[in-house]
C-alpha cells in the first residue's frame, strides 16, 4: 500500500479504533473500499497508489468514516453498493445487505438448479433481489419472480434488475409471501 493510504489507515485507527469495528472482516480494507467508491476506481488502483487522493477525497472519506465508526452506518448504505457473487447491487436502508453467507446460498441454489434441470425460480422476501438475480445470471433459469411486501425492497429489486441487465428473465411482484400468487393462480 502507498504512503498516503497507510497514513489514512493509521489516522482512522487512532481516531476510531477501526481495527475493532464489527462492520467488516478487515476494517483496514474499509478505508480502501470507501476510497475506491469515492474515486470510482478499483480497490487495487487505490492500494497500488495509482490514483491521486485529493483533499476533497480525504474530507469525504472523513465524513464517511465518522458515519461508519460513530453513527454505526454500514458502508454499503453510504455508498449504496454491495458486491456479491461478482456482481454489483444497489443497496439502501430498508433492505438487508448481502453478506458472505449469501454467496453460499447463491452457489448452493445454482448447484441444485443444475442437478435438477429447473428453469424457473421464485425468490420470496427478496429484499434487494441479489439472490434471485445472481442465481438467474449464473444458471439456466429462464424465468425468475422476486416477491416482497416492502415498497423499498420492490424499488431496490427493480433497480437491480436494470443494473444487472436481466429484465427479460426477472420480474418483481409486491406480495405478502404467496398471497398474490395464490390469488392469480387460483390455487
Amino acid at each position: 500500500m502507498n504512503n498516503i493510504l497507510n497514513e489514512l489507515i493509521e489516522k482512522y485507527i487512532q481516531m476510531y479504533n477501526i481495527d475493532s469495528l464489527d462492520i467488516t472482516s478487515n476494517p483496514r480494507e474499509l478505508v480502501v473500499f470507501l476510497l475506491s467508491e469515492i474515486k470510482c476506481v478499483k480497490m487495487a488502483d487505490i492500494k497500488l497508489g495509482m490514483v491521486e487522493i485529493t483533499e476533497l477525497d480525504k474530507n469525504i472519506l472523513d465524513s464517511m468514516m465518522y458515519s461508519v465508526a460513530v453513527d454505526k452506518i454500514p458502508p454499503q448504505y453510504l455508498t449504496h453498493k454491495a458486491y456479491i457473487y461478482n456482481e454489483e447491487y444497489y443497496i439502501e436502508q430498508g433492505v438487508l445487505i448481502p453478506r458472505q453467507d449469501t454467496e453460499t446460498l447463491i452457489e448452493e441454489s445454482i448447484n441444485c438448479i443444475k442437478e435438477n434441470g429447473y428453469t424457473s425460480l421464485l425468490d420470496v422476501c427478496t429484499g434487494s433481489g441479489c439472490v434471485g438475480i445472481s442465481v438467474t445470471k449464473n444458471s439456466n433459469i429462464q424465468k425468475t419472480t422476486l416477491i416482497d411486501i416492502s415498497d423499498i425492497a420492490i424499488k431496490v429489486a427493480n433497480r437491480n434488475i436494470e443494473l444487472n441487465n436481466v429484465k427479460e428473465k426477472v420480474e418483481v411482484i409486491k406480495s405478502d409471501m404467496f398471497e398474490t400468487i395464490y390469488k392469480t393462480s387460483n390455487v
